[in-house]
Protein backbone atom coordinates (compact mmCIF):
# COMPACT_ATOMS: atom_id res chain seq x y z
CA UNK A 1 0.00 0.00 0.00
CA UNK A 2 2.58 2.47 1.28
CA UNK A 3 4.49 1.39 -2.43
CA UNK A 4 1.11 2.44 -4.41
CA UNK A 5 1.12 5.44 -2.59
CA UNK A 6 4.85 6.56 -3.36
CA UNK A 7 3.90 5.64 -7.17
CA UNK A 8 1.26 7.66 -7.30
CA UNK A 9 2.41 11.13 -5.35
CA UNK A 10 5.63 10.07 -7.90
CA UNK A 11 3.03 10.43 -10.41
CA UNK A 12 1.38 13.85 -9.65
CA UNK A 13 4.49 15.46 -8.38
CA UNK A 14 5.94 14.92 -12.42
CA UNK A 15 2.57 15.74 -13.89
CA UNK A 16 2.65 19.29 -12.05
CA UNK A 17 6.65 19.39 -13.07
CA UNK A 18 5.79 18.91 -16.67
CA UNK A 19 2.65 19.91 -16.99
CA UNK A 20 3.29 23.55 -15.79
CA UNK A 21 4.25 25.77 -18.48
CA UNK A 22 7.81 26.72 -18.63
CA UNK A 23 8.56 30.57 -18.54
CA UNK A 24 10.05 32.32 -21.56
CA UNK A 25 13.11 33.62 -21.89
CA UNK A 26 14.70 36.36 -23.93
CA UNK A 27 16.65 34.22 -25.83
CA UNK A 28 14.10 31.35 -26.75
CA UNK A 29 11.82 34.38 -27.34
CA UNK A 30 13.79 36.73 -29.24
CA UNK A 31 13.58 34.98 -32.88
CA UNK A 32 10.10 34.80 -32.97
CA UNK A 33 9.97 38.33 -31.91
CA UNK A 34 12.10 39.51 -34.09
CA UNK A 35 10.04 37.41 -36.77
CA UNK A 36 6.81 39.16 -36.04
CA UNK A 37 8.86 42.64 -36.19
CA UNK A 38 10.20 41.82 -39.27
CA UNK A 39 6.69 41.68 -40.95
CA UNK A 40 5.67 45.02 -39.73
CA UNK A 41 8.66 47.21 -39.47
CA UNK A 42 8.96 47.86 -43.52
CA UNK A 43 5.21 49.86 -42.88
CA UNK A 44 6.70 51.70 -40.34
CA UNK A 45 9.56 52.26 -42.52
CA UNK A 46 7.59 53.10 -45.56
CA UNK A 47 5.67 55.61 -42.84
CA UNK A 48 9.16 57.28 -42.38
CA UNK A 49 10.21 57.28 -45.62
CA UNK A 50 7.30 58.87 -46.95
CA UNK A 51 7.34 61.58 -44.78
CA UNK A 52 11.00 62.53 -44.77
CA UNK A 53 10.13 62.97 -48.84
CA UNK A 54 6.77 65.21 -48.63
CA UNK A 55 8.60 67.42 -46.10
CA UNK A 56 12.28 67.62 -47.04
CA UNK A 57 13.09 66.21 -50.47
CA UNK A 58 10.10 66.99 -52.49
CA UNK A 59 8.27 69.61 -50.13
CA UNK A 60 5.81 71.79 -51.93
CA UNK A 61 3.98 73.56 -49.15
CA UNK A 62 2.31 72.86 -46.01
CA UNK A 63 -1.21 71.79 -47.58
CA UNK A 64 0.12 69.38 -49.90
CA UNK A 65 2.04 67.62 -46.54
CA UNK A 66 -0.66 68.05 -44.86
CA UNK A 67 -3.23 66.29 -47.16
CA UNK A 68 -0.68 63.28 -47.85
CA UNK A 69 -0.37 62.96 -43.41
CA UNK A 70 -3.93 63.29 -43.22
CA UNK A 71 -5.03 60.48 -46.15
CA UNK A 72 -1.93 58.38 -46.18
CA UNK A 73 0.35 58.51 -43.26
CA UNK A 74 -1.97 58.23 -40.48
CA UNK A 75 -4.00 55.81 -41.67
CA UNK A 76 -1.25 53.18 -42.76
CA UNK A 77 0.94 53.82 -39.03
CA UNK A 78 -2.52 53.34 -37.34
CA UNK A 79 -2.75 49.57 -39.24
CA UNK A 80 1.21 49.55 -37.79
CA UNK A 81 0.39 50.42 -34.41
CA UNK A 82 -2.75 47.90 -34.09
CA UNK A 83 -0.38 45.49 -35.51
CA UNK A 84 2.45 45.99 -33.41
CA UNK A 85 0.08 46.12 -30.35
CA UNK A 86 -1.10 42.50 -31.34
CA UNK A 87 2.36 41.37 -30.57
CA UNK A 88 2.64 39.50 -27.41
CA UNK A 89 5.87 38.83 -25.14
CA UNK A 90 5.87 37.17 -21.96
CA UNK A 91 9.75 37.75 -20.57
CA UNK A 92 10.28 41.19 -18.84
CA UNK A 93 12.88 42.14 -20.95
CA UNK A 94 11.37 41.95 -24.23
CA UNK A 95 7.70 42.86 -22.58
CA UNK A 96 9.47 46.35 -21.46
CA UNK A 97 11.70 46.99 -24.74
CA UNK A 98 8.38 45.84 -26.60
CA UNK A 99 6.52 48.21 -24.31
CA UNK A 100 8.78 50.89 -25.30
CA UNK A 101 8.59 50.37 -28.84
CA UNK A 102 4.95 51.11 -28.52
CA UNK A 103 5.17 54.38 -26.60
CA UNK A 104 7.86 55.74 -29.92
CA UNK A 105 5.41 54.59 -31.80
CA UNK A 106 2.74 55.97 -30.34
CA UNK A 107 5.03 59.15 -29.89
CA UNK A 108 5.52 59.49 -33.74
CA UNK A 109 1.69 59.13 -34.79
CA UNK A 110 0.69 61.85 -31.95
CA UNK A 111 3.29 63.85 -33.50
CA UNK A 112 2.08 63.39 -37.00
CA UNK A 113 -1.49 64.43 -35.95
CA UNK A 114 -0.17 67.39 -33.91
CA UNK A 115 1.41 68.67 -37.48
CA UNK A 116 -1.84 68.20 -39.09
CA UNK A 117 -3.34 70.38 -36.48
CA UNK A 118 -0.86 73.00 -36.69
CA UNK A 119 -0.64 73.35 -40.55
CA UNK A 120 -4.59 73.95 -39.90
CA UNK A 121 -3.87 76.56 -37.44
CA UNK A 122 -1.36 78.27 -39.95
CA UNK A 123 0.85 79.28 -37.31
CA UNK A 124 4.40 79.02 -38.57
CA UNK A 125 5.86 78.74 -35.17
CA UNK A 126 3.43 75.60 -34.30
CA UNK A 127 4.13 74.12 -37.60
CA UNK A 128 7.54 74.30 -36.94
CA UNK A 129 7.40 72.73 -33.40
CA UNK A 130 5.18 70.18 -34.67
CA UNK A 131 7.85 69.12 -37.99
CA UNK A 132 10.41 68.80 -34.85
CA UNK A 133 8.51 67.00 -32.87
CA UNK A 134 8.12 64.43 -35.94
CA UNK A 135 11.56 64.21 -36.64
CA UNK A 136 12.00 63.52 -33.04
CA UNK A 137 9.91 60.96 -33.16
CA UNK A 138 11.64 58.88 -35.99
CA UNK A 139 14.82 59.49 -34.61
CA UNK A 140 13.89 58.00 -31.28
CA UNK A 141 11.92 54.90 -32.97
CA UNK A 142 15.01 54.14 -35.13
CA UNK A 143 17.31 54.03 -32.35
CA UNK A 144 15.25 51.43 -30.32
CA UNK A 145 16.47 49.09 -32.84
CA UNK A 146 19.61 49.66 -31.77
CA UNK A 147 18.62 48.53 -27.96
CA UNK A 148 17.38 45.66 -29.62
CA UNK A 149 20.10 43.94 -31.29
CA UNK A 150 21.99 45.19 -27.83
CA UNK A 151 19.88 42.80 -26.26
CA UNK A 152 20.05 40.09 -28.75
CA UNK A 153 24.07 40.32 -28.53
CA UNK A 154 23.55 40.18 -24.36
CA UNK A 155 21.73 36.60 -24.90
CA UNK A 156 23.92 35.32 -28.12
CA UNK A 157 21.70 35.67 -30.08
CA UNK A 158 21.88 36.77 -33.69
CA UNK A 159 18.86 39.15 -35.52
CA UNK A 160 18.89 39.76 -39.38
CA UNK A 161 18.79 43.38 -39.88
CA UNK A 162 15.83 45.02 -40.78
Amino acid sequence: MLKLFRIILLGIFCFLIFSCPQKATVKTELPKYAEQLMEIIPKEKASFSLYRKNAIEKYVGDSNLKADTDAILLPKYETFLTLLKDIKVESKELTELHKRKISLSEGYFNALEQLVIAIESGQTHQILAARSGVKKAIEEAESWQDDLFEIAKDNDVELPKF
